[in-house]
C-alpha cells in the first residue's frame, strides 16, 4: 500500500507521504466550485421561458430560439438574483455562439446594471480569444483583486499570461489559488504549464502540500478516486518525460479502484466528461467555423479519421464521437496556424506532447484534432503521442458537406478500409489505438498509458466487456503481474 510513497521517496523526494489509502481518499473528492446562482425566479407564467429550458436551448446549440425566448424570461424573473443569473446565460450563450458583439451587449448589462464580476470575465474572455492577451491580464488582475477565490478568472489568467509567454507569471496565479482552493481545473491547468522535470517537481510539491494538509481526513473520505488531482499528477510526470513515475501513479491509482466495492466505482462520475458533453449539433457548427477561418487564411484543411467516415457513412457526424478530427498538409506552419486559430475569436488551444497535432477547443466547448499529415513516397502518414498511422498516398476532392464544400480524400473507400478495414459496419467501442489495422505503435511508454486511462474509465464506469479488453490489452503489453494484482483485487477475482 505504500508503493507510490516508497517510489517517490526512492527517486529522492523524501517525506511526500503518498501511500495508496491517502492519495485515494484525499483524491476522491476535490473541491468544486459550486455554480454561483441556484435556479430562482424565472418561471413561464404568462407565455415566459425557465432557465431549464433555456439552458436546454444553449445546449443544443439552438441559438436563434434562445435570443428568441429570453426576453420573455427576463419578463418573467421577479428579483435581481434571477435577473443577474439569465443575463450571465446570456454571456455564456453568446460566447458559446461565437457572437462577440452580442456577447459584448450582455457584458455590459453585467457590468453597468449589476457591477458583476462575470460581467468582466466574459470581457477578459472575449479579448483573450482575439490575442488580445495584455488586455485580458489587465482586467483579469482587476477582477483578481476583488474576487481572488473566482476560479474560472484565475484559471484564464493563467492561460493569458502562457499565451503571452509569461510562464513564471501563469505558475504564480494558479500558486496562488492552490491555497484557497482545491478545485480540479486548477490541478489541470497546472499539469499543462509542465515542459521540464524542474516544472514537474514544482508540481509535484504543490502535491506534497496538499497531502499533508489533507492526510487529517483520510478516515472518512472514499477510497474511490473520481477525476482526481492524482491523475493531472501523471500527466505533469508524463509532459516532463518521466514515464516510470506516470505508470506507477496510474497504477496505484487503478489498485484502489478495484479495492473498491462494485457499487461504489459506478457511484463515480464518467471519468472522460467531454464525451458525455460531446454534441452533434455543437460539433457540426465548430467544424464549419475552423474550415472557414483556415480558409480565410488560405490553408487546406480535409476530413479525416472518425469526422470522414461520419461523412461518407451517414452523412453526419458520428453521434458517439468525443471529438473532431481534421487534417492539413506537412507544408503548413505550426506556428502560423496556432497564431491564426488563437485570434479568430473561437478557438483556445491546447496542450499537445507531440508537434504533430494542433488541438483546439471551440468557444462551444468542442474539441478538434488538427492532425499534420506527412507524405513520403508511397506512405502518408499522421500521428499522435502513441500511434502512427499509416495510408497510402492520396490527392484531395471537393464534396458537399453540412451546406459547405469540404475536401476529403479522393479515394476515400480506400483510406478508411486502411484505417477501419470493415469501415460500413458500426462499431461503438472502437479504440483508435488498438482497433486500426495501419497503426504502428510510436510510444510504447504512452500506449501503456493510454491503456491504462481506458481501463479506469471502464471500472469507474462498470463497463465490464472494455474493462476485460483493456486488461488482455496490458497483458499483451507485458503487464502480466499488474493484471493478476487487479484481477484477485476486484470481487470474486473478476470483473463485477
Amino acid at each position: 500500500m505504500g508503493m507510490l510513497r516508497n517510489i517517490l521517496e526512492n527517486a529522492g523526494w523524501q517525506g511526500l507521504t503518498l501511500s495508496v489509502v491517502s492519495i485515494a481518499a484525499s483524491a476522491a473528492a476535490p473541491t468544486r466550485t459550486k455554480p454561483d446562482f441556484q435556479p430562482t425566479g424565472c418561471d413561464s407564467e404568462s407565455g415566459g421561458t425557465d432557465l431549464t429550458s433555456l439552458r436546454r436551448l444553449a445546449g443544443n446549440a439552438d441559438y436563434d430560439a434562445f435570443r428568441q425566448a429570453w426576453p420573455a424570461a427576463l419578463a418573467g424573473c421577479d428579483n435581481d438574483a434571477s435577473q443577474l443569473e439569465l443575463h450571465v446565460l446570456v454571456a455564456e450563450t453568446e460566447l458559446a455562439a461565437g457572437d462577440h458583439q452580442r456577447l459584448g451587449e450582455a457584458t455590459t448589462v453585467l457590468i453597468g446594471e449589476f457591477d458583476a464580476r462575470e460581467g468582466h470575465y466574459y470581457q477578459a474572455r472575449s479579448e483573450f480569444l482575439h490575442g488580445r492577451y495584455d488586455a485580458a491580464i489587465e482586467r483579469l488582475q482587476c477582477v483578481a483583486y476583488r474576487h481572488p477565490d473566482y476560479i474560472e478568472a484565475a484559471r484564464l489568467l493563467a492561460k493569458s499570461f502562457r499565451d503571452a509567454g509569461q510562464i513564471e507569471a501563469a505558475w504564480r496565479s494558479l500558486e496562488a489559488l492552490l491555497p484557497r482552493c482545491d478545485d480540479i481545473n486548477v490541478w489541470s491547468a497546472m499539469a499543462g504549464l509542465v515542459q521540464s522535470q524542474a516544472d514537474f517537481i514544482r508540481m509535484l510539491n504543490h502535491f506534497k502540500r496538499r497531502q499533508v494538509s489533507q492526510d487529517s481526513n483520510a478516515d472518512t473520505a472514499s477510497n474511490t478516486p473520481e477525476k482526481s488531482p492524482l491523475e493531472y499528477l501523471a500527466l505533469g510526470a508524463l509532459r516532463s518525460g518521466n514515464f516510470t513515475l506516470a505508470k506507477w501513479i496510474w497504477e496505484d491509482l487503478l489498485r484502489s479502484i478495484a479495492v473498491s466495492p462494485p457499487e461504489l466505482r459506478r457511484s463515480q462520475p464518467d471519468p472522460k466528461p467531454k464525451v458525455a458533453e460531446y454534441s452533434s449539433r455543437r460539433a457540426e457548427l465548430a467544424l464549419i467555423d475552423l474550415k472557414r477561418t483556415l480558409e480565410a487564411a488560405d490553408i487546406s484543411m480535409f476530413l479525416v479519421s472518425g469526422t470522414l467516415l461520419g461523412f461518407v457513412r451517414e452523412g453526419r457526424l458520428l453521434g458517439h464521437d468525443h471529438d473532431v478530427d481534421v487534417g492539413v498538409w506537412d507544408d503548413v506552419d505550426r506556428e502560423r496556424l496556432l497564431s491564426i486559430v488563437r485570434k479568430a475569436g473561437l478557438f483556445y488551444d491546447q496542450a499537445s506532447r507531440t508537434r504533430e497535432i494542433v488541438r483546439v477547443k471551440h468557444v462551444n466547448g468542442i474539441v478538434i484534432d488538427i492532425f499534420y499529415h506527412f507524405r513520403s513516397p508511397g506512405d502518408y502518414w499522421h500521428r499522435g503521442v502513441k500511434i502512427i498511422w499509416h495510408n497510402s498516398p492520396f490527392g484531395l476532392v471537393r464534396r458537399k458537406f453540412l451546406g459547405e464544400n469540404f475536401l476529403i480524400p479522393d479515394d476515400h473507400d480506400k483510406y478508411l478500409t486502411e484505417n477501419y478495414g470493415d469501415w460500413r459496419t458500426p462499431k461503438i467501442d472502437f479504440d483508435c489505438a488498438f482497433d486500426t489495422p495501419n497503426a504502428e505503435v510510436a510510444n510504447h511508454d504512452e500506449l501503456l498509458i493510454h491503456t491504462y486511462r481506458m481501463l479506469n474509465q471502464a471500472l469507474v464506469t462498470g463497463a465490464r466487456g472494455r474493462a476485460s479488453f483493456f486488461l488482455g490489452k496490458l497483458r499483451e503489453l507485458g503487464r502480466d503481474k499488474f493484471v493478476d494484482d487487479i484481477c484477485n483485487q476486484l470481487q470474486g477475482g473478476h470483473i463485477s
